[in-house]
């Protein structure tokens, strides 16, 4: 009897085991698969929103390089679908000379934004119709700026200065050459530096000057080479003679007083500022031997070449031609007249005074 009984309650307790597991094991698997299902898909509704979002295609946006001109530019996103928007950083437009980094934003509604980077530079520009042309300038007395021509962009500068003296700038005054440069600046301009000869030019004729009574008299260049004095008062102008050949005998100072019309031999006293006519002549080399005048007259027709002796007695005027033919450069020592012969290639030769 109790060998059955235990027999019994053994059968309970495999039957008892066996039964739970199979429950728990039905259970386990029922859950992974719930949780497989979900997870699956959760990815599978992502991978389906992502693929609906487009990627832009051929977008150009390239660096750009542009010459100064006054003028604004900017730079643009090519090949754009219609629709999209175009932002760009900056305010993308530019003048002035440097460079710019802009970036350019495009989007859409079911397109991946994107974000483009490109450069503008704007160099430099040549200055163009500027000169500065070599020039010559009669003496005057005066000074005279040197100066570029041509119309310069605002906003341009000009510095000048003299490489021969750096105290000179483009003033000039006195004769000689000075070479003057010119450098131009400009914020969008290549510097551009010029020179030019600037010549100031005495005008190539010989002048006259002598000592008389106390006083040098002399032609004034800058009065039209018109006579006047100079002494320890100062430089006082004699009269509107252009004053010429120069020589005195006892009281007076004679001269030929120059005239395209009627030029003359005239005399002053030294006190009185009047001119007083001796004789209607083209007189060259005015010469004396302390009684006499002499003098040449070389004209281009040739009829009254020669030398003269001019005498005066008792205001009466007596000239008498000693030599016939062109003569230069008059000298008077001793009894005899020295020039330079025109029928002998301008040799030397003397005359007799008498």
């Amino acid at each position: 009897m109790k060998r059955k009984n235990i027999m019994i309650l053994s059968l309970a307790v495999l039957l008892f085991s066996c039964g739970g597991q199979s429950t728990t094991s039905f259970q386990q698997s029922s859950t992974a698969s719930s949780i497989t299902s979900t997870t699956s898909s959760a990815i599978s509704n992502n991978a389906s929103s992502e693929a609906k979002l487009l990627e832009f295609e051929n977008l150009l946006f390239e660096d750009e390089t542009i010459v100064y001109d006054g003028n604004f530019h900017s730079l643009v996103v090519e090949n754009v679908i219609e629709g999209a928007k175009v932002t760009y950083s900056n305010e993308n437009s530019f003048k002035d000379v440097g460079k710019y980094a802009i970036d350019a934003t495009i989007s859409k509604e079911g397109y991946v934004t994107k974000t483009l980077t490109a450069t503008l530079s704007i160099i430099k520009a040549d200055f163009e119709g500027i000169s500065f042309k070599d020039v010559t300038i009669e003496y005057d007395g005066n000074p005279h700026l040197v100066t570029i021509t041509g119309n310069l962009p605002q906003g341009s500068t000009v510095k000048y200065k003299c490489l021969e003296d750096e105290s000179i700038t483009n003033s000039i005054q006195e004769p000689g050459q000075y070479t003057i440069q010119a450098t131009i600046e400009n914020k969008n301009y290549n510097t551009l530096v010029l020179t030019c000869q600037a010549t100031i030019k005495a005008k190539e004729e010989e002048r006259f000057i002598t000592y008389y009574g106390g006083k040098i008299y002399f032609q004034n260049a800058l009065d039209k080479d018109r006579l006047y004095t100079y002494d320890s008062t100062g430089v006082t102008k004699v009269n509107n003679n252009k004053a010429q050949y120069f020589t005195s005998v006892g009281n007076y100072l004679y001269y030929r007083s120059d005239s395209l019309l009627s030029p003359s031999i005239v005399r002053i006293d030294g006190v009185s500022t009047k001119a007083v006519q001796i004789v209607s002549a083209n007189a060259e080399y005015i010469i004396s031997d302390g009684t006499n005048l002499y003098y040449a007259i070389n004209s281009l027709l040739g009829k009254n070449n020669g030398i003269y002796r001019l005498s005066i007695e008792n205001d009466v005027v007596v000239t008498k031609r000693i030599y016939d033919g062109k003569a230069y450069y008059l000298q008077c020592l001793g009894d005899k007249i020295y020039f330079a012969d025109g029928k002998n290639s301008k040799k030397l030769f003397f005359h007799h005074q008498r």
